[in-house]
Parts: structure tokens; C-alpha cells; sequence
């Protein structure tokens, strides 16, 4: 069983040393619920409820926007989570159905590519002696938008179907999460959006969710999950006019 026995406790308390231990004896029940869970697009709701907690991201402690949230999840259901993120992958990269934009979480990229396709772009064009305008775009909240029906028509729009289908749509709805500040905890609330970050499916979905964008441009752009980058050569007056014309389809893209 790949877990590491490092990670904190999700919400059904199970420590992930536990269920190492004890993988030898679990593996074949466990093997089998799994399969009848994604075989019946089935998913119990306690399987789906999150606590979120904060890693602070750097500046003042006291501004809740230098905090990153993240979602302790079942760390039983962890493994079955990474064996429908393998259901999905393969079919995606055969199909070559990713945008060749996005570097975040996909084989043999990184934020490294991300910042080398971008750099010798912008070198090419400076040793051409031309100018370059660049926009940097970072979506706010990007994770915590994602309206489900929509991320399911588009699952459905680039041939995830089936019972497979049906197991992600019942991963997405009725979910609930609580927060976690030291050793108090709040209520929990009702999720009507988003994706869960800090799992291993979370950012697979999200990716798939702005798979369009590189659609949208007529200029270079690269991301890296929902950090963007767009720019334009400048050969001519009309570079600035068709770079401007991106961002405004990019900005009325993330209001749909």
C-alpha cells in the first residue's frame, strides 16, 4: 500500500503508519471494496468530507491570504483516489488531450519547463532585437471556483465517460469540510465547488477544468496549474492590440 506514514490524519483518523502496518491483511478486502466502488459509481459520504488546514505561504501571519489551504482527506480512500487519477492519465496522454501549455502536474514537466519554455522565448526575441509585452495572470480562489456540473460536461466533452464518470461526479458532490486552527475545529459546511487541494486527484481535475484556455489565444502562453503566463512578440502595432484582445478573453473566461 503506497502511503507515506508521515502525513497527518484525515478525517476518519486512521494514521497512514496503521494501515501500512497492516497492509498484508487489508490489501485484498481493501482491493475488493475498491473495485465495487468504482464498478458502481459509488463513494459514502464520510469518505468525501475534508479538514482544511493552512501552510503559511510567507509576509504577515495575521492576513489570512498568505495562508494556503489544504485538504486532509480519508487516507484510506487516498489509495483508491490514485488508482482513478491512473484510470485517467493514460487515456489523456495516448490521446494527447492536456494542453502542451500546462507544465503542472504531468509527466517529465514541471515549474522548471514552465520557466525554460517561457525564458527562451523571451531570449529568441531579444537576441531579434524585438520587444516582448508579457501578462502574468494568477487566478484567485482558482481551486475553490470550480462549479462541478460544469467540470463533469467537460470530463464528459473529452471522452471520460461511463462508470468512471459516474464515480467522479459522486467524488465531487456532497462534500463537506471543516477548518482546523491548532486543536480547534469548526463546524462542518456543505462544499458546492471546487476540488480539493493537497490530493493527488484535486489537481488533475482542476487542470482538465482550464484544459480550454490555451484555446482561447492567439498569442504564446505557458501555466503551471493556475499560474499563467501570455506574451506577444512585437513585430508590428497590431501585437499589443491581439495581446490585449487574449487578456480580455482570458478575464471573461474565469467570469462565466
Amino acid at each position: 500500500m503506497k502511503l507515506d506514514a508521515g502525513k497527518s490524519m484525515g478525517p476518519d483518523n486512521l494514521h497512514p503508519r496503521l494501515l501500512k502496518e497492516l497492509s498484508a491483511h487489508i490489501a485484498g478486502p481493501l482491493t475488493t471494496i475498491f473495485k465495487l466502488s468504482l464498478l458502481n459509481g459509488v463513494l459514502p459520504r464520510d469518505c468525501k468530507d475534508a479538514i482544511e488546514t493552512a501552510i503559511h505561504k510567507g509576509g504577515p501571519r495575521q492576513s489570512p491570504s498568505n495562508y494556503k489551504p489544504i485538504s486532509l482527506t480519508s487516507t484510506l480512500i487516498k489509495t483508491l483516489k490514485r488508482i482513478a487519477r491512473k484510470s485517467i492519465m493514460p487515456y489523456l496522454e495516448n490521446s494527447s488531450l492536456l494542453s502542451r501549455a500546462q507544465h503542472g502536474f504531468q509527466r517529465n514537466l514541471s515549474w522548471l519547463s514552465n520557466l525554460l519554455t517561457a525564458r527562451e522565448s523571451w531570449v529568441k526575441s531579444k537576441d531579434n532585437r524585438r520587444p516582448v509585452d508579457i501578462v502574468f495572470i494568477d487566478f484567485s480562489k482558482a481551486f475553490d471556483k470550480v462549479h462541478h456540473k460544469r467540470l463533469l460536461m467537460k470530463l464528459e466533452s473529452l471522452g471520460i465517460k461511463g462508470r468512471l464518470l459516474d464515480w467522479l461526479r459522486e467524488f465531487l458532490i456532497d462534500r463537506r469540510q471543516r477548518v482546523r486552527i491548532n486543536s480547534k475545529l469548526s463546524t462542518w459546511t456543505a462544499v458546492r465547488s471546487g476540488v480539493p487541494q493537497g490530493t493527488v486527484l484535486g489537481p488533475l481535475l482542476f487542470i482538465l477544468y482550464i484544459n480550454e484556455l490555451s484555446l482561447l489565444t492567439d498569442s504564446s502562453m505557458v501555466l503551471y496549474t493556475d499560474d499563467l503566463k501570455i506574451w506577444r512578440e512585437l513585430k508590428g502595432n497590431s501585437d499589443t492590440s491581439t495581446l490585449q484582445e487574449d487578456f480580455n478573453k482570458f478575464s471573461g473566461w474565469s467570469v462565466e
